[in-house]
């Protein structure tokens, strides 16, 4: 709860604002963060001489309830599924500060930058009570929330929501999650938040998200993302320059995606076979055997060749590949 330096802070800080701050609670009866919740929007509201209020959610925006919706002149991208206490409570208060504020002079680079943003994104910040590296990671995802409102943020304690943290296969906090895919584990700034976002739509961008998929297990995910418009990119870039472990999980998840889909894979074959001509044998017998696997005629000819790597191991799984794309076809 807030203790009294706390309370004087809320106070001065927000007491000249025309309008005040609502925390809407999205109640859940019988989930264990319900009641804390509810009592910390409360004391807040109730410390902050008028400037914030506590009104009545309608479970709509927040990835999961219950849970506490900061709301400012039309804001409402700022969530909370977590105690803002202890060590969390001051990014708490910061963000609550910031949106009463506002940009008063832009002096960072990322908030600069931001005006470049076109597409909505949403950061998922996973953390626990006991993390000493949660806050920052919480300050800096909220100081992109609080800049605009294109960018939705969810603050969770793993703990206590098991169904939404074991869905994106959360190990370790802090974890900061960019639209449900690319993930960053640990300390991390708004400008690299910001970097990230705005990458989006560049090249490689889709390579980094199939290896945050692939390193944290969310393997029917990353099959998903093979599948899609920019998967041949994706796989060609996570392949290029991959290790032993990570070909591994890229497997998994080109099994995965052919499971859903036979065919599926096929766009990526030209790609792939460009990859053959590595100067790192282990690569190149990689690619060989994820060519057999999806099983185009379209790489026999490049097979062929590779039948004749100097390298003996490699030049075995490219036989091996051939009679796999040969007995596909029965």
């Amino acid at each position: 709860m807030l203790s009294d330096l706390d309370k004087k802070r809320l106070a001065r800080e927000l007491a000249r604002m025309g309008v005040p701050i609502e925390l809407r609670f999205h109640a859940e009866t019988g989930h264990p963060l319900n009641q804390l919740l509810e009592e910390e929007a409360n004391s807040v509201s109730l410390n902050s001489k008028g400037s914030v209020r506590v009104v009545k959610g309608n479970g709509k925006g927040p990835p999961a309830k219950p849970a506490i919706t900061i709301s400012y002149r039309g804001k409402d991208n700022i969530h909370y599924l977590a105690l803002p206490e202890g060590p969390e409570l001051l990014p708490f208060l910061n963000c609550l500060v910031g949106l009463a504020r506002g940009v008063v002079g832009i002096t960072a680079g990322w908030l600069r930058d931001l005006a470049n943003l076109r597409h909505e994104a949403e950061l998922l910040v996973f953390v626990t009570p006991s993390c000493p590296h949660c806050p920052v990671a919480v300050d800096a995802a909220l100081k992109v929330g609080t800049a605009t409102p294109l960018v939705t943020v969810s603050i969770v304690d793993a703990e206590q929501y098991p169904e939404l943290s074991g869905s994106l296969n959360v190990k370790s906090v802090p974890a900061c999650f960019l639209d449900r895919g690319l993930v960053f584990f640990g300390e991390i700034t708004p400008k690299e938040l910001v970097s990230a976002i705005l990458s989006r739509d560049k090249p490689g961008f889709q390579a980094a998200e199939l290896v945050s998929l692939v390193e944290t297990g969310r393997f029917e995910q990353a099959a998903g993302l093979l599948l899609g418009e920019h998967g041949t990119d994706a796989l060609h870039g996570a392949l290029e320059n991959s290790s032993l472990n990570l070909r591994m999980g890229l497997f998994l998840a080109v099994e995965r995606a052919l499971e859903q889909d036979a065919r599926g894979l096929d766009k990526a074959v030209n790609r792939l076979i460009d990859l053959l001509h590595s100067p790192d044998a282990a690569l190149r017998g990689d690619v060989g055997d994820i060519l057999g696997r999806i099983g185009s005629p379209l790489a026999v000819p490049a097979l062929i060749e590779l039948c004749g790597d100097l390298n003996p191991d490699v030049a075995e799984i490219a036989s091996d590949a051939l009679e796999s794309i040969e007995r596909s076809k029965e």
